[in-house]
């Protein structure tokens, strides 16, 4: 697949990322990936999401493991200042920390 150059989608996409995807300015062989929303309730129901998103998945599904999960977490825990109350539900409930569905565009 050759490198992979992450973007955030928001909403109906990122047109300027497609923009520059389609007027050739990544290095050849790069592929775009963008991240799939998912509605609020699949958004904050964790580990009980991963059967939902392989029945739905897009072109790359990444899954962290526990090792992985505690490595972000104490990454967080890092910056205090910006860890409050509703940010550590986030940590704790957010499918995000744990899967992410990815589209190549």
């Amino acid at each position: 697949m050759g490198k992979a150059l992450a973007s955030l989608q928001i909403g109906t996409g990122c047109p300027w990322v497609r923009t520059l995807r389609l007027e050739g300015k990544f290095p050849e062989g790069s592929t775009v990936l963008t991240l799939r929303s998912v509605n609020v309730l699949r958004k904050y129901i964790s580990l009980l999401d991963l059967p939902f998103s392989l029945l739905h998945a897009g072109d790359v599904l990444f899954v962290l493991t526990s090792k992985e999960v505690a490595q972000a977490k104490r990454a967080m825990s890092c910056h205090r200042s910006q860890l409050l109350w509703f940010r550590r539900l986030h940590v704790l409930f957010s499918r995000y920390l744990r899967i992410n569905s990815l589209h190549a565009l």
